[in-house]
């Protein structure tokens, strides 16, 4: 696919990046992942995999997850199909 301008937007959900994969590659993974959760979890990872399982977690739009801006070194709780942040 073609790249399209605004890097993790949605516009670029189906562009590989070389050597590495595409917006919609990495949501799989990380779907993948969340399905292997048997309890409650902290995780530790950066602003495009957070608004990813947000986005997973809370039953957002392709849209409306990637818009999405967390926080630089906050804490995101999401339980119950709720948020919370905590800087």
């Amino acid at each position: 696919a073609e790249r399209k301008a605004g890097g993790f937007g949605e516009a670029n959900w189906d562009y590989v990046r070389t050597n590495g994969e595409s917006v919609g590659m990495a949501y799989e993974r990380v779907v993948h992942f969340l399905d292997t959760l048997a309890r409650d979890t902290v995780l530790v990872t950066h602003a495009g995999v957070i608004r990813l399982i947000r986005g997973r977690v809370l039953g957002l739009s392709r849209k409306d997850m990637l818009d999405h801006h967390p926080p630089n070194g906050g804490i995101l709780r999401l339980s119950a199909g709720s948020e919370t942040y905590f800087n």
